[in-house]
């Protein structure tokens, strides 16, 4: 619960944890049998792509099933949300429910600007920690208590095109899984509208048939970047929490992914996600790091795609990759 003295510092995302409480109440009656006065909630939630027709799939099956309390859904992106949402709330205009991210949540419990769920209100409301995922829930938990309950996850994978790999004389069902082979991957699928592949003599960077990674900037494709530091033995922040951005392990991951561009020339420079993505679309770039959201779109499509973890681009030391949950 937000704490009501503290509201107008940290409101946009405290509210939308009350209101994720108040919604969990009316989930709980409503599985005993509700049966009392008509509730109209309104939900808002950041999910506009592919995800959107299962949320709202979701959303008419639960109005179907309790004719008392119906969920009026409301997408919009997630960033208009963080900016519309303190003064929503300090007129007291703001949704019932609002889904936020994992890393707002535990910005505001860091502040000491939401309550935990107490275990009551957990059983209340029907929702038993053994039927999730235990470390995705406890994303949200600090000190053994709950702040809020995961509703999505995401991850950062790795899509390719199986059939740009086969032209370019690769095993389609072995995707690059080292460095080194994430490398030679990316330059074999590379080729110049001449027909010239990435290193060989005449080649022109600036006349791509197709290429061999989609980098791109924006906050999805900083996660390569987040990827490789950890893949390398480095760190986000140090054990004082202040940014390790300059470490040798840091420096070294981030600069293959700079050289990938301005050296290799088998990714795109300054490109967006919306071109990107419709290059993958078009069967135009071989590897394509996003979020796993992009699955259902590719499906869709009826491409003839894979999709695996990162390579460890960074380094040696590890695997790791980018996740988040909402509540």
């Amino acid at each position: 619960m937000i704490h009501p003295t503290r509201s107008r510092s940290f409101s946009g995302h405290g509210a939308a944890v009350l209101a994720l409480l108040a919604l969990g109440a009316v989930q709980g009656a409503g599985a005993q049998g509700y049966s009392g006065p008509k509730v109209q909630l309104t939900f808002l939630h950041g999910f506009t792509g592919p995800d959107r027709p299962v949320m709202e799939g979701l959303i008419k099956k639960y109005n179907d099933s309790h004719p008392n309390v119906q969920v009026r859904g409301q997408a919009q992106p997630w960033g208009t949300t963080w900016q519309q949402l303190p003064a929503l709330v300090a007129s007291g205009k703001a949704p019932d429910v609002v889904v936020i991210n994992e890393d707002q949540i535990t910005n505001f419990v860091a502040r000491g600007a939401v309550s935990p769920l107490a275990p009551a209100e957990l059983k209340a409301a029907g929702i038993d920690k053994t039927n999730f995922f235990g470390p995705l829930f406890a994303t949200a938990d600090y000190k053994g208590q709950s702040y809020g309950v995961p509703i999505s996850s995401v991850a950062y994978v790795m899509f390719y095109n199986k059939d740009l790999m086969k032209k370019a004389g690769l095993d389609p069902n072995k995707p690059p899984r080292t460095r080194d082979e994430f490398l030679k991957a990316a330059l074999a699928c590379t080729v110049d509208k001449s027909g010239k592949k990435a290193g060989e003599t005449g080649f022109d960077p600036k006349a791509l048939d197709t290429w061999g990674v989609s980098l791109y900037n924006n906050w999805v494709g900083a996660r390569a970047a987040y990827a490789a530091i950890l893949q390398n033995g480095g760190q986000m922040v140090d054990k004082d929490q202040n940014a390790a951005f300059n470490s040798p392990q840091a420096v070294s991951a981030v600069q293959f992914l700079v050289d990938l561009v301005q050296k290799q020339h088998v990714a795109r420079p300054n490109s967006t996600e919306e071109a990107e993505l419709a290059a993958f679309s078009q069967g135009k770039v071989c590897f394509f790091p996003s979020g796993q959201w992009y699955l259902d779109r590719f499906e869709q499509q009826k491409m003839n795609f894979g999709v695996t973890f990162m390579p460890r681009v960074g380094g040696t030391v590890k695997d790791a990759a980018w996740g988040d949950r909402a509540t």
